[in-house]
């Protein structure tokens, strides 16, 4: 957060106390058929940070299965089953996946984990 609002400065915008920043948006998109996935965050829009993640993906069947605005995540396991999470903290977010992927799957993975700027 800091080094935003330092940039903010560095390029004259006066941020006046209690000013919030603009709200980021991630997502994760990913594949069920190939396990792959894409991410994207620090997008000023859900339906970019969306679009990005299914780019980074790369196939076809790439869709989103989470956006957040904080820290997220997901875990990946045998036959691609998957879960995700999201919270505050990246540690959270993973626990988070994690419980969820073991729900559908064995031998779960976090195969991505991230956070916006700010968290």
């Amino acid at each position: 957060m800091r080094r935003i609002r330092t940039a903010l400065v560095a390029l004259g915008v006066v941020l006046l106390p209690g000013a919030a920043l603009a709200e980021l948006f991630a997502a994760i998109a990913f594949s069920p058929a190939t396990g792959k996935s894409g991410t994207a965050w620090n997008y000023e829009t859900q339906s970019l940070a969306e679009t990005e993640a299914f780019a980074q993906c790369g196939v076809d069947d790439c869709g989103t299965v989470l956006w957040f605005n904080q820290c997220g995540a997901i875990a990946v396991g045998d036959g691609y089953g998957y879960g995700t999470g999201y919270d505050l903290s990246l540690d959270a977010a993973t626990t988070t996946a994690l419980q969820y992927c073991d729900q559908y799957a064995a031998n779960c993975q976090v195969t991505a984990a991230f956070c916006n700027d700010g968290y």
